[in-house]
């Protein structure tokens, strides 16, 4: 039998701007409409992250929700439609424009100036079951910096969400999916997990360091959503990383 791969949904915000990072909220609450219609249960990432290490089978129509850069719009949209299906999430914060705008240098938003979630918001959400990873301090391009500084934002980032939470931060996200060799060693170091942009589901064998995402932007159709534990959406999912291989994204 063919092991179940494991799909690890992304989000960033929940807008009706239409741009590549963004889902209205009305599609984000189909889409977990028909999880869980459908039978699917979540996992926090990193759960997945630690069945990849241990190489423990995923159980079919599991999945992972999660959102990069910590938009408000997680609490004010998403989190209601979460608890209303028994789900979980993994929010990835950039530590350093918490309750701020998302303005962090080198930044044009495609969804426009945004704020971000309050540390108040983030604490209503753990207490509930949502889990937060770091997602770096002010979101450098990790390619680009020097390995002391990927890992000064590295460290600063997850012990300020350890500080406010009282709990380990044991996931990551390289801001942007872009990482240099010796990032992922840091990686590795500091975390059970980390999001890559790769686009594909995750397997038992994988490396937990890199896990590969489905960004949510190519499953806004809710007739490819459908496909979502089948091998057409294995295919489908293939031909899009190869056009973004080609494109250079």
């Amino acid at each position: 039998m063919t092991p179940y791969r494991l799909p690890i949904l992304t989000y960033h915000s929940l807008d009706s701007s239409g741009s590549v990072i963004s889902t209205a909220p009305s599609l984000f609450r189909n889409q977990m409409a028909w999880l869980h219609r459908k039978g699917f249960q979540t996992l926090s990432f990193a759960e997945a992250a630690r069945h990849v290490r241990s190489r423990q089978p995923f159980q079919e129509r599991t999945c992972v929700v999660t959102f990069d850069d910590g938009y408000e719009t997680v609490y004010r949209d998403a989190f209601p439609i979460l608890q209303e299906f028994g789900y979980t999430a993994t929010v990835f914060l950039i530590t350093g424009y918490c309750g701020k705008r998302n303005s962090w240098p080198g930044h044009v938003s495609p969804v426009g100036e945004q704020s971000l979630l309050t540390w108040m918001q983030i604490e209503e959400m753990a207490r509930h079951g949502v889990e937060f990873g770091s997602h770096t301090s002010t979101h450098p391009d990790l390619a680009c910096v020097t390995r002391a500084e990927a890992e000064r934002e590295m460290r600063e980032s997850k012990q300020m969400i350890q500080d406010r939470l009282g709990r380990p931060v044991e996931v990551f996200a390289y801001p942007y999916g872009r990482y240099a060799p010796w990032t992922v060693d840091l990686a590795r170091e500091h975390f059970v997990g980390s999001c890559s942009t790769i686009l594909g589901k995750a397997i038992v064998g994988d490396d937990p360091a890199l896990l590969p995402r489905v960004d949510m932007y190519y499953l806004s159709s809710l007739r490819v959503l459908e496909l979502l534990d089948t091998r057409r959406m294995d295919w489908y999912l293939g031909v899009r990383r190869a056009i973004r291989a080609v494109r250079g994204q």
